[in-house]
């Protein structure tokens, strides 16, 4: 998430959702890489299991860990266990919208993902993301009355849109937007070398 407005130079979106393992290890990657570039940084809303859309196949969910996302977290040096739990994501990206309005959505988004993996919590009620918002230094009352009443619903349906307008269907994107609009995407969880070069040379390719 982030202010976007009056941007004049390039903006690294990033499509993710809360219960996606592979959004969550691109976290330490964008830590590592962002900060060797001038590109501003916002996180979109997508959210992977919208109701009612059913969830996977618990058999698919285990093999697709061990396989998948097993081997990213050793190469990261993160601990990743199979959270048990299955929760609708719409609240925890609404409690980032309005963690962003006070100036603390990425340190609210990485606090709702260890909530989500590390802490094994149940991101989809309201009371948990109030508990993990006074975590970052936001009031508990604000933010369950925020959610309560749909304050950043809107917020999120128009990331959704966006999403769907980009032809993003799976998580995480990340599209990159230049100062004269130009919009280039990248799909998938990404090692450090690989997002810098890809940045570094879409950059370059734009500047000539």
């Amino acid at each position: 998430m982030g202010n976007t407005a009056e941007q004049t130079g390039p903006t690294l979106e990033i499509y993710g959702d809360y219960v996606c393992p592979y959004s969550w290890l691109l976290r330490p990657v964008l830590d590592r890489v962002l900060p060797e570039l001038t590109i501003t940084l916002r996180r979109r809303a997508f959210e992977l299991r919208p109701v009612p859309a059913p969830f996977p196949d618990e058999g698919f969910l285990r093999a697709t860990w061990e396989t998948g996302v097993v081997p990213i977290a050793r190469t990261l040096g993160v601990e990743a266990q199979l959270p048990s739990l299955r929760p609708r994501t719409r609240k925890a990206h609404e409690a980032v919208a309005f963690a962003d309005s006070r100036g603390q959505g990425e340190a609210m988004s990485a606090a709702v993902f260890r909530a989500y993996f590390a802490e094994g919590q149940d991101i989809g009620r309201i009371d948990v993301l109030a508990r993990v918002a006074t975590g970052v230094g936001l009031d508990y009352i604000e933010m369950r009355d925020a959610l309560e009443r749909d304050q950043f619903t809107e917020h999120v349906l128009e990331d959704l849109e966006r999403a769907s307008e980009l032809g993003i269907t799976v998580v995480p994107a990340m599209v990159l937007t230049d100062a004269a609009a130009a919009e280039t995407t990248r799909i998938g969880w990404q090692s450090a070398d690989d997002l810098r070069e890809w940045l570094e040379s879409t950059l370059t390719t734009v500047m000539e």
